[in-house]
């Protein structure tokens, strides 16, 4: 879902339902009992609009929490004047939990609404077990966490603020940035829907202020906007990504790394998963973003990267899009690659499985892939697949 609200924002226009995976339409039309299309034909986004009911869902549970926390308040006063004495909680204290003081409290505001603050540009709470905390108006909702250590020396440093951007939220004290947690991160934590959430309004508001700022009377409609910042992603031979952030990058389009090629032209490339993408000379290499568009089974991609296909190979279903500023007039650039020879063929197969969430032992098994090096599973060299 952060995808796709992603890429409106990038693009600043509302999704058709083509552009939608099948699974997740199929999900969206059984969580909101309404028709993506129709949904469409309302002037809103589809995952916009799965975001609103989640909220919802987050306010009622949050109002029947309250509710329950004001029937245990009169049960204990009950237990008081009649004087019986509390039980004791003989649980362990772990200082590695996160505290939830005053949680629910915030969640909703008087009229039962969810209540959310705005956290960007003000300070946070750094706790000595690593728990941070952004402090808002109705108290601390929020939290995530880093390692004690990072935590203690930070504290050291002094008070930082909370600071959201596109991939990213950052920590920093003045212009300095200390610590940085990728939103993906967040929104895989238990407290992922309040996140997504949290995130739309961030930029919602940032939006907003920027329209004031440039005197605009109205900010631009559709999802909000941020420059993303131009920090190339590493991914020469494939190198191996946490939490699955490669294939993220891959499919939400994002700066890679280009080097010149070493034949002597004057061309760039772009390695990831072990398949070259060739860069026009005319192309500011650091200015290069590749991005993958995987269809469904049985559609073929209308712009394939591979040319030499045979029955069976999913590759036919990708299409690889690379963005790039020219050299010659500073315009924005976009190509298809495009990739021949059974070689290739065979490492877009694999790659297709890698973005399609697909293993390494998976992959093995099947026909005409292409198995990088890894030698702590015994691939001491490049192996292809009959």
């Amino acid at each position: 879902m952060y995808a796709y609200t992603r890429r409106e924002r990038e693009e600043e226009r509302i999704l058709q339902v083509s552009e939608y995976e099948t699974a997740f339409l199929g999900w969206v039309g059984r969580y909101l009992k309404q028709d993506p299309a129709s949904i469409l034909s309302e002037g809103s986004s589809i995952a916009g609009a799965a975001v609103r009911k989640i909220a919802k869902k987050l306010s009622m549970a949050a109002i029947a929490r309250r509710k329950e926390s004001e029937v245990s308040i009169k049960i204990s006063t009950a237990r008081l004047e009649n004087g019986i004495p509390e039980p004791m909680d003989d649980r362990p204290v772990d200082d590695n939990a996160a505290d939830d003081s005053s949680s629910s409290d915030a969640e909703v505001d008087a009229t039962g609404k969810y209540s959310v603050d705005t956290f960007h540009g003000t300070r946070v709470v750094v706790q000595p077990c690593g728990t941070i905390k952004p402090v808002g108006r109705g108290g601390n909702i929020l939290r995530f966490r880093m390692e004690r250590k990072t935590a203690q020396d930070l504290m050291k440093l002094g008070t930082p603020s909370i600071y959201f951007s596109p991939e990213e939220i950052r920590l920093q004290l003045g212009n300095d940035i200390v610590y940085r947690k990728q939103i993906e991160r967040l929104l895989a934590s238990p407290q992922g829907p309040h996140w997504l959430i949290q995130y739309h309004h961030e930029t919602q508001v940032i939006q907003e202020t920027r329209a004031r700022v440039e005197g605009k009377t109205q900010p631009p409609t559709g999802i909000q906007h941020l420059a993303a910042p131009n920090r190339p992603t590493n991914s020469v031979g494939g190198s191996q990504w946490k939490n699955g952030e490669l294939q993220r990058k891959l499919r939400q389009g994002s700066n890679f790394e280009c080097r010149p090629m070493k034949n002597g032209s004057n061309m760039g490339r772009v390695c990831v998963r072990g398949v070259q993408f060739l860069v026009p000379e005319e192309a500011d290499f650091k200015s290069v973003s590749i991005q993958c568009e995987v269809n469904p089974e049985a559609i073929e991609h209308k712009y394939k990267c591979a040319t030499n296909l045979e029955q069976g190979d999913p590759a036919y279903r990708l299409g690889v899009r690379i963005k790039f500023t020219s050299k010659i007039d500073n315009e924005e650039k976009v190509i298809w690659a495009s990739l021949g020879g059974q070689c290739n063929t065979k490492k877009l197969n694999s790659l297709v499985d890698f973005l399609d969430g697909q293993d390494d032992e998976w992959t093995a098994q099947q026909p005409r892939r292409f198995l990088d090096r890894y030698p702590s599973k015994g691939r001491t060299k490049i192996t292809y697949t009959s």
